[in-house]
């Protein structure tokens, strides 16, 4: 929730007015609602699905901006285990390389 502020140039306000800021940002509803979903989840697997859901939504809004080169980054398991994940180190170091200057690898 805080990168969607920072995509969107926002000021993330304290914990007491951050849930309403972000429902006001300008990003897909998709996003809204599948944290909302998360969060709402009674059972593991929906929390699972929801919060990998957001973070691929998250990942396709980085690569959107245009911040960096295009990041490939999709739903997968984490290595042999039953966990889904989107590996976003990728994102996190495609922007330490375009801070550094350095080009991207695809």
């Amino acid at each position: 929730m805080r990168l969607a502020f920072l995509y969107c140039g926002e000021y993330a306000p304290y914990s007491k007015w951050f849930g309403s800021a972000f429902t006001k940002l300008p990003i897909d509803e998709k996003i809204k609602h599948t944290i909302r979903d998360a969060v709402a989840a009674t059972h593991i697997a929906q929390r699972e699905d929801n919060i990998a859901e957001a973070q691929k939504l998250m990942a396709d809004l980085h690569n959107a901006s245009g911040l960096t080169e295009f990041v490939d980054v999709r739903i997968e398991a984490y290595y042999e285990r039953n966990i889904k994940v989107i590996f976003a180190d990728r994102i996190a170091d495609a922007v330490m390389k375009k801070i550094a200057g350095v080009p991207c690898e695809h």
